[in-house]
C-alpha cells in the first residue's frame, strides 16, 4: 500500500470519527439510561475509529516506504468501501432503528467482504441483530432505539 494512501485513509477515518462521535453526543439520555448513557458505544466506537486512523497516519510517516512499493489502489479503495458502508451505517441508524441498522450493515460487509449473497447472508445478519439485541436489551437492559421510519 501506498504512504499516501495509507496518511489519506487515517485521516479520512479521523474525519469520520470525529463525525461519528459529534453525532453521538448529540444522542439524548432518557430517565431509564444506565451510567453508560444511550451515546455510550456509539462515542467509544467512534474514539476507536479515529484512534485507529491516528495509528495508521502515525505509522505511515514513522516507516520507511517499502522497496517497490505498489502504487495500486485497489487494498485502499476496498477500505474506503468499508468506510462507506460504516458512514452509511452511522447515517441510518437513527432511522432504521439499531437492530435492523445493525443488521442490514453486518450482511453487507459480509457480502461486501466476498460471501455469497443468500439465505446464509440474510441469517448472518439476522443473527448479528439479535446478538446485539439480546447483549444489551435483555443482559446490560440498554433499550435500543426503533428508529423514526417506525414511530421511535
Amino acid at each position: 500500500m501506498s504512504r499516501r494512501g495509507d496518511i489519506a485513509l487515517g485521516l479520512a477515518a479521523i474525519a469520520a470519527g470525529g463525525a461519528w462521535f459529534h453525532q453521538a453526543v448529540g444522542i439524548e439520555d432518557s430517565l431509564l439510561s444506565d451510567a453508560v448513557g444511550a451515546g455510550g458505544v456509539p462515542m467509544a466506537l467512534a474514539a476507536v475509529m479515529a484512534g485507529a486512523g491516528a495509528l495508521l497516519v502515525l505509522r505511515s510517516l514513522l516507516r520507511a516506504p517499502p522497496a517497490g512499493e505498489s502504487r495500486s489502489i485497489a487494498a485502499h479503495a476496498k477500505a474506503a468501501g468499508l468506510l462507506a458502508m460504516m458512514i452509511a451505517y452511522v447515517l441510518a441508524a437513527p432511522m432504521l432503528g439499531y437492530p435492523l441498522a445493525i443488521g442490514l450493515f453486518a450482511a453487507a460487509v459480509a457480502a461486501y467482504g466476498g460471501a455469497r449473497l443468500g439465505w446464509r447472508v440474510a441469517a448472518f445478519g439476522a443473527g448479528v441483530a439479535a446478538f446485539g439485541w439480546l447483549g444489551f436489551v435483555k443482559l446490560l437492559g440498554v433499550a435500543f432505539p426503533v428508529g423514526t421510519i417506525f414511530g421511535g
